[in-house]
């Protein structure tokens, strides 16, 4: 035989001499069984390493969401603070408006009603001014007015005129040839 068959001849006695050793030999089966469970638990550490390692970046995914939402949260807060103020500064001045407003109705109402009694006033004074002037046509001026059929006119265009005083209606008119 030549040396390589001898080796293939060793090589296959010995792998033949190892199957049997670990059917028949029980250490064998452990220590093979060992090697796997070895290997299993070294997949599953790397695993659980993993899963670990994605936990921990989800916690702090987590955080950072949490951080940013605490402050979105104060950054409400303060904007509903700031539209509180807002809304009470607008319901002040729309106070202030309608007190104004009130304000302003009352003088309107009170000018309108000036506005009306200097007008009432301006028609009694255009009448008396109108009555005067009539007076003052008929006024006596003659030194004795003590004439019994009453008022002459002072001059010769009242002549033929009767006297009546101004704004009276024709039932209150005197004529002066009468009595």
């Amino acid at each position: 035989m030549e040396w390589p068959q001898i080796i293939m001849a060793l090589l296959t006695l010995g792998v033949i001499g190892d199957i049997i050793a670990h059917v028949f030999l029980p250490y064998r089966r452990r220590l093979d069984n060992a090697s796997a469970l070895d290997a299993e638990t070294k997949i599953r550490t790397a695993l659980m390493e993993g899963f670990e390692a994605r936990i921990k970046s989800l916690h702090e995914t987590i955080d950072s969401n949490n951080a940013t939402m605490k402050e979105q949260s104060q950054t409400i807060a303060d904007y509903n603070h700031a539209l509180d103020d807002k809304t009470l500064q607008i319901r002040s001045l729309t106070e202030k408006v309608w007190q104004a407003e009130g304000k302003t109705n009352k003088a309107n109402e009170l000018y309108a009603g000036a506005l009306t009694r200097i007008a009432e006033l301006e028609r009694e004074n255009g009448d008396l001014k109108v009555e005067r002037e009539y007076y003052k046509s008929w006024r006596c001026e003659w030194s004795d007015c003590q004439d019994p059929r009453g008022r002459r006119p002072p001059n010769h265009k009242l002549k033929g005129q009767v006297f009546s005083p101004p704004g009276r209606d024709s039932q209150s008119k005197t004529d002066i040839s009468n009595k």
